[in-house]
């Protein structure tokens, strides 16, 4: 599968910046092989294929069983980026921006690939977008126009979710955003809500 069965576009959804007329969407392309299992053989299979990822899938007549395909180094082996945050104006559907999400945890890979990422932005009525989502542990804040990266501020791991956006009671603003990690192989694992105040 291209771009993959984590994206393109995944479940962590879009966000409206208004002022500018934009979606912005997190986009994953990581080449994926996803078979169809028997139920009935889906025993010997797992055994005889523990890199796999194969699920049962309860009432259906076959699990699914998928991999990614990766180098030894861990990489992807489809060319990058492998994950982009993009931006699409909503008059013409047309790209106004793309950049490359994140960063991989692996030897050799560079700022400019991104990084698979599961999670959504926040747009905010200021003209920034947050996000965490990629593999690193790091939410970033974009400028909702250009796509330039203007923050960068550091998890204790991974955040696959969507920041939300508060208004504390001295009148402060707030991103706020949870972090939980993944599969130890991409980094720590932990269990966080991580607010950060605005100037």
């Amino acid at each position: 599968m291209i771009p993959g069965n984590v994206g393109g576009l995944h479940w962590g959804g879009v966000a409206f910046a208004r002022e500018q007329g934009l979606l912005i969407a997190p986009t994953n392309r990581l080449v994926a092989l996803a078979r169809l299992v028997p139920q009935a053989e889906v025993g010997g299979y797992r055994k005889e294929h523990p890199d796999r990822e194969t699920t049962g899938q309860r009432g259906a007549p076959y699990a699914m069983s998928r991999i990614f395909l990766r180098a030894p180094s861990g990489l992807p082996c489809n060319p990058p980026p492998f994950g982009t945050l993009s931006a699409v104006e909503v008059a013409t559907g047309k790209i106004r921006w793309e950049v490359p999400l994140g960063q991989l945890p692996f030897p050799g890979a560079r700022p400019e690939w991104g990084s698979v990422n599961l999670g959504g932005p926040l747009a905010t009525g200021g003209g920034l977008v947050f996000i965490g989502a990629s593999v690193d542990p790091a939410i970033r804040a974009f400028d909702a126009a250009t796509g330039a990266v203007l923050w960068k501020g550091a998890l204790p791991a991974s955040a696959r979710s969507v920041p939300m956006s508060f208004q504390g009671p001295s009148g402060k603003q707030y991103v706020v955003i949870a972090a939980g990690g993944h599969d130890p192989a991409f980094g720590p694992l932990d269990n966080a809500i991580v607010a950060f105040r605005l100037p």
